[in-house]
């Protein structure tokens, strides 16, 4: 549930967020769109490569089935160790934050499970297993408002502590993608509309054919930055994005099992 600045308009901010989540939502569906047919043009172009080969899937698939299954077991078993953020005394925002906003399409695929925003504590993520084909995307964020007085710029870097498993496996015919990104997404709002600004830190981004890789992260600190301009009189609100997106098809496993805690995010206007 969102928290509106006091003293403020209620409805009016009411409004604003409601036109950036019909935002939120329209850039979500599109970014997966986006991302599947990426990876569908990929795979295609790798079909072409093994089905000149004269091997059958069904023997390549046997020979790999128990290293596979011991791969998938040892990825969905892995849990977070505890982990309490640290508390900073700077001039920034931590938790509490003001909103959350989430987005999935699980596309199918083995695991899907969005890991629903806490803007008490400031958690996001999302685990996403594709075993058996498919393709999913998840977003999770919190943010805050907020209101410029002048025109400048404003600087905004945010930091998230990060506990994940990024995975991905693919043999002769398969191929397999897996991503997930630390993103600072800023909503300005006009008098004429909406504008958007992002900016986005991989964590984990790997696909291909024929390849093998497990990547841990054991709170691990990562940030991203983003200087917009601003205008004077005008209300902005600041998000923390957690982004993941997976794919496989034929003999491929995908996996991006992230959580974060955002916090502090640091940001000025000059």
């Amino acid at each position: 549930m969102s928290q509106f600045p006091s003293g403020f308009d209620q409805q009016a901010l009411e409004k604003l967020q409601q036109s950036g989540v019909a935002e939120r939502d329209r850039r979500f569906r599109a970014a997966h769109q986006d991302f599947l047919e990426k990876a569908k043009r990929e795979e295609q172009g790798l079909s072409l490569i093994t089905g000149s080969l004269g091997m059958k899937s069904q023997n390549v698939e046997h020979a790999m089935a128990a290293k596979r299954k011991e791969t998938q077991a040892l990825v969905r078993q892995a849990q977070p160790t505890p982990f309490k953020p640290p508390k900073v005394h700077n001039p920034v925002r931590s938790a509490p934050f003001d909103s959350p906003y989430s987005a999935i399409d699980c596309g199918g695929i083995t695991e899907c499970t969005l890991l629903r925003p806490n803007t008490v504590t400031g958690e996001i993520g999302a685990d996403l297993d594709s075993f058996n084909a498919g393709g999913a995307s998840a977003v999770a964020s919190v943010g805050f408002w907020y209101y410029s007085q002048q025109e400048g710029t404003l600087y905004i870097t945010a930091q998230a502590w990060i506990w994940g498993v990024g995975h991905i496996f693919s043999g002769l015919f398969g191929y397999a993608s897996a991503y997930c990104g630390l993103r600072a997404y800023i909503e300005e709002y006009t008098d004429s509309g909406l504008n958007v600004y992002t900016s986005i830190t991989d964590i984990y981004n790997n696909s291909s054919a024929l390849a093998f890789d497990i990547t841990n992260f054991d709170w691990v600190s990562r940030t991203v930055s983003i200087a917009v301009p601003t205008r004077a009189n005008t209300w902005y609100t600041i998000w923390t994005d957690d982004v993941q997106s997976v794919y496989a098809s034929g003999i491929a496993d995908a996996v991006s099992n992230f959580d974060m805690y955002v916090g502090p995010v640091a940001y000025f206007t000059e």
